[in-house]
């Protein structure tokens, strides 16, 4: 189900797209000291949440995929990979 809202409501203050784990960090940890509400996305469409778009007003949106796309580790033996966020099969 999807509420109905004008676009205004879904529009983010500021986007970070975060180059490694330490970059996302320092962003969360800024962002917990001022209390700015986050949404992070990457390739998906986040169609779990309502939307790629942010629920709350006024939130940074945090872009995982665009910068992040390495392959960590692929573990043929245990049948699993380590990605980070922007990862795709293409």
């Amino acid at each position: 189900m999807y509420h109905v809202l004008p676009k205004q409501h879904f529009v983010s203050s500021a986007v970070a797209a975060p180059r490694d784990v330490s970059e996302v960090q320092e962003v969360m940890r800024l962002c917990n000291e001022f209390e700015i509400p986050v949404w992070p996305f990457s390739i998906g469409r986040n169609v779990g949440y309502g939307g790629a778009a942010p629920r709350v007003p006024g939130s940074l949106g945090l872009d995982m995929g665009r910068n992040m796309r390495k392959v960590i580790d692929v573990n043929v033996d245990g049948a699993y990979a380590i990605v980070e966020p922007g990862v795709t099969f293409v």
